[in-house]
């Protein structure tokens, strides 16, 4: 649902004071646990307004992540080693900062400790979130300083809130807000964005000039600060307030003094312990006046029943920024105090919407101008806050000119806590219809809205910012171009070129022109459209619609000369006028003249550009017009590719143009120009020119292919004689090879059967054969020339080739004849002579008788057997295959061996004979008598036993009977 603002306001408003009534409840009831008047009560400051912070600093953490730490400053209600909180301020505890009786540690209600009473001890806090300035603003805090000898002070300051506020200014007597500069030291800047810094200047150099504060402000007519005077001469236990920073010199210029006051009367700011030290402060910027100044005051509370006194009050002659953002630091030097904060709270002075929007433009952003043109980014600040008693939800700035505002959150706290008011950023770019517009402003105008826990939805004032806007003034610059193909590099025109014709423009104003067009009659051109939309400072070439094409011709060619004009328009937004500009160009020409050349190129097979043996080579022909006139008819003549006025190109061929033409015709690479060392071709080009143009001269060109090393052609040749032996061997079976002696780029040639016509390297090879089937035997390798002259080869093979010739070589592997050995012995080893054998097999079919020679020779051997000694028999060329030897006739006196011998000659068999050993023949035995010893008489010895034992069986046998058949 949703409820009209004002009675939302309200509605939200009551929450408020009750709340603010809680609040007071629950700060008095505090004192009164305390009991020490050191913690001093306050009337919560929004009794009127909106709060928009409130921060004890009397816990053990600080809840807002917002407050930054800085230096020294801690929180005493912080036990020694313990850690802030997920989320919250970094704010942590004090540890050992305890000199000159600064407050016990992990005590609540506690302090926050910019420093304790140490030498050169600094400490601050920074917040660092930006709060609405519209309703004025209104700060109320505890500070105690005690327990050293007054040194330096505390200073609250308030800065703009475009700024990113992550230090303090320079610290000693500028208190951490003014600078600090033309010391001998380095420079100090004061604090970025600096408004305005008030300070508690317990020490009183915050009012001085001293250390370069208010640099640059006399030069401004303000006031830098009280003179120079001795270290005695200082405004201790004053009260004073000091202006802006400047921001264009890097924040070391301004700060001007505004005023001071010196507190007298027994008023001190400080005192000797902390029971005697609180004071309260309140400041108030009040809302601006009609000038967009704001008076400010100073009301302090010295805990002496008073109430708060008037200190001083000052209306600034220079404009309130929209934000705040705001930080208390401290510091001490050779002398020091303790320096102490808590009950912070800041409110607005008057009563803000339950939900507040300050837009504002960021002035800080790179992007920030002084005045806006189409296209340029004007960068925004969003900064909301929730003045109600209740936490939103949903929270989002809507803004109609600004899509891409970002926000760090969707909710806000309720008034007062942390988190309750934020910084959203976004951005406009100009467009070209707001940058025409005649007021030379841009107002742009947003609103927040949030929805509170019962979806109440919250919305919240109207936020204006206005962009100053740069006068529109708008203007083109157009660039004509001519473009052609100088195929010379001469610098002129040639007919039958085409002149291309393109534009560039340039918006020279400062406003978008939408459409610019081209208008070139020349090349048929009227109002093209050239690009749709131009922005300010954008260049764009033309795109094909405005374009065009002019091919020069005759009339071209007698004027010498091409002359053209092109006009851009540019049309910018409504109510401005268009605007226009011209731009021509020359295009000089030349005489007609017929001439051409031809390029010849070869592109060989291979891949290193060199002729060998088999490759084939293309040639293509480039002719090229070097005239100014076309050429046709193009006619080649080549007679090594046996081209005769073969047509190349009917034409025509413009001038600059070439035509490349790729021979029908190749040349295959032989040994002939391997021996040559190259190829050299000369090709010849005519052509025709047009009627009253004299043809182009004819040309030539030659081109010269190198060729590799020269070869030769090696056959190499197997022959196989299988002979009577039955072998079947085919030359297949053996692997002839010819491998180089060392020969560069040559490895061996090789092939089974031998090889045909192989091209090698000229230089020394070694012939050899591999494989094959045993049994056969190698003749010598024979070379001859084609011519048939012979080519020496030794006996290892060893041949030198030269590549004049072609070569063939061969060698015949002929079949081995089987042959068998046998011995015929006695039982002693020793020959016995006489056997006669026969021996069947494929040699001898039918058998063949085989009688022992026995003669002085082998020469006088007439039968088979071709070894002349007794009982020794070898026979030889036996064909291959299985045989059978059959021992016929024993030796005289020796049994006949009944044993048939079978033997398979085999090709292996054949190569090394077939031994089938000795043959042992026994001696017949003689015949011996009985009892002269010898086996006879063994032989009737044990037949007489064997009666004998039949007969004593025999008897045996029958006494049994005989007693069986008794009764």
């Amino acid at each position: 649902m949703r409820l009209p603002l004002n009675e939302n306001s309200r509605a939200e408003g009551g929450a408020r004071r009750f709340v603010a009534v809680i609040v007071a409840a629950a700060v008095l009831g505090a004192m009164a646990v305390v009991g020490m008047n050191t913690n001093i009560g306050i009337t919560p400051s929004w009794a009127a307004g909106t709060p928009l912070l409130n921060e004890n600093f009397d816990q053990s953490s600080a809840d807002d992540p917002a407050i930054i730490p800085l230096g020294d400053a801690c929180l005493t209600a912080a036990p020694n080693g313990s850690s802030p909180p997920p989320g919250a301020s970094a704010l942590s505890n004090c540890g050992n900062r305890t000199a000159g009786g600064a407050p016990p540690r992990g005590v609540v209600p506690g302090w926050l400790q910019l420093t304790h009473a140490a030498q050169n001890s600094t400490g601050g806090i920074l917040y660092n979130q930006a709060l609405p300035a519209t309703g004025g603003m209104e700060i109320t805090f505890h500070q105690a300083q005690y327990g050293g000898n007054g040194a330096d002070g505390i200073s609250f300051f308030l800065t703009d809130g475009a700024y990113n506020l992550t230090a303090t200014g320079a610290d000693g007597g500028s208190l951490g807000y003014a600078q600090k500069v033309g010391t001998g030291a380095t420079d100090r800047p004061g604090v970025v964005g600096g408004f305005l810094g008030l300070g508690l200047d317990a020490w009183g150099n915050f009012p001085r000039s001293n250390e370069g504060r208010g640099t640059g402000c006399a030069a401004n007519g303000e006031n830098p600060g009280i003179g120079n005077p001795p270290a005695s001469d200082r405004i201790q236990n004053s009260v004073t307030l000091r202006g802006p920073g400047y921001a264009g010199t890097g924040w070391v210029n301004g700060y001007c003094l505004w005023q001071t006051q010196q507190l007298t009367g027994g008023l001190s700011l400080r005192a000797d312990n902390l029971a005697n030290a609180a004071r309260t402060v309140r400041i108030r910027v009040q809302p601006t006046d009609s000038n967009g100044y704001t008076t400010i005051t100073v009301d302090i509370d010295f805990n002496d029943g008073q109430g708060f006194r008037s200190i001083l009050s000052h209306t600034t002659d220079v404009p309130v920024p929209e934000t705040y953002k705001f930080g208390i630091s401290s510091s001490t030097g050779g002398s020091h105090d303790v320096h102490l904060i808590r009950n912070v709270q800041v409110s607005s002075i008057v009563e803000l919407e339950a939900l507040s929007l300050v837009k504002e433009i960021d002035s800080t952003s790179p992007l920030s101008q002084a005045t806006y043109a189409e296209g340029d980014v004007i960068p925004y600040r969003f900064t909301v806050t929730n003045g109600g008693a209740l936490a939103l939800n949903s929270v989002t700035v809507n803004d109609p000119l600004v899509t891409n505002v970002n926000c760090p959150s969707t909710t806000l706290a309720r008034a007062g806590d942390a988190g309750s008011s934020m910084t959203c950023t976004g951005t406009h770019t100009v467009t070209a219809q707001e940058a025409a517009a005649a007021s030379g402003e841009l107002p742009n105008t947003a609103v927040a809205t949030g929805l509170t826990p019962l979806s109440v939805l919250v919305e919240s004032n109207e936020s204006t910012a206005i962009a100053l806007l740069e006068t529109p003034a708008p203007a083109i610059e157009l660039t004509k171009h001519a473009i052609w193909n100088d195929t010379n590099n001469d610098g002129l025109v040639n007919l039958g070129d085409t002149v291309t014709y393109t534009f560039s423009v340039e918006n020279t104003g400062n406003i978008t022109l939408a459409p610019v067009t081209i208008t070139d009659p020349k090349i048929g051109l009227t109002n093209a459209m050239c690009v749709a939309s131009l922005a300010p400072g954008a260049s764009a070439n033309c795109g094909p619609a405005a374009q065009g094409v002019h091919t020069i011709n005759v009339d071209d060619l007698i004027a010498n000369t091409v002359a053209n004009t092109a006009t851009a328009t540019g049309t910018p937004p409504s109510p401005l006028s268009n605007v226009t500009d011209t731009d021509s160009t020359d295009t000089p020409t030349v005489p007609a003249h017929a001439s051409m050349t031809v390029t010849k190129t070869a592109s060989v097979q291979g891949d290193d550009e060199i002729g060998h043996e088999g490759e084939l080579i293309t040639y293509t022909f480039r002719v090229t017009n070097t005239g100014s006139v076309p050429i046709s008819n193009i006619r080649v003549n080549d007679a090594m590719l046996n081209l005769t006025n073969w047509l190349c190109s009917a034409g025509p061929l413009g001038p600059g143009h070439y035509v490349d033409c790729v021979a029908p015709n190749m040349h295959t690479v032989d040994r002939a120009d391997l021996r040559a060392g190259e190829i050299v071709n000369t090709v010849y080009v005519n052509a025709d020119a047009p009627t009253g143009v004299t043809p182009p001269a004819q040309v030539q060109d030659t081109e010269t292919v190198p060729t590799g090393d020269p070869v030769l052609g090696l056959t190499l040749v197997k022959q196989v004689d299988n002979g009577t032996t039955g072998a079947t061997g085919i030359p297949q079976q053996w692997t002839l090879t010819a491998t180089p002696d060392s020969i560069p780029g040559q490895s061996a040639v090789s092939g089974p059967g031998g090889i045909n016509d192989i091209s090698i390297r000229p230089g020394t090879y070694t012939l050899s054969e591999a494989g094959g089937p045993p049994g056969f035997s190698a003749s010598a390798w024979s070379c001859v020339t084609a011519g048939n002259v012979p080519v020496s080869v030794n006996s290892s093979g060893v041949v030198t080739f030269t590549a004049d010739d072609e070569v063939t070589c061969t060698i015949t592997n002929t079949a081995i004849p089987g042959s068998v050995t046998w011995e015929k012995t006695d039982s002693e080893g020793a020959h016995l002579a006489g056997s006669v054998w026969t021996l069947t097999g494929p040699s001898h079919p039918a058998g063949v008788e085989i009688g022992d020679c026995i003669a002085a020779d082998a020469a006088l051997c007439i039968g088979p057997d071709r070894d002349p000694a007794p009982g020794q028999f070898a026979l030889d060329g036996l064909a291959w295959g299985s045989y059978t030897l059959t021992e016929t006739q024993a030796p005289i006196g020796y049994l006949l061996d009944l044993n048939p011998r079978t033997f398979v000659v085999t090709g292996a068999a054949a190569e090394t004979g077939i031994s089938l050993g000795a043959i042992i023949n026994h001696q017949i035995p003689p015949l011996v008598m009985p009892l002269t010893g010898g086996w006879a008489q063994d032989y009737i010895h044990m037949a007489g036993l064997a009666l004998l034992m039949f007969a004593l069986v025999l008897g045996a046998y029958r006494a049994h009977r005989t007693r069986k058949s008794r009764p």
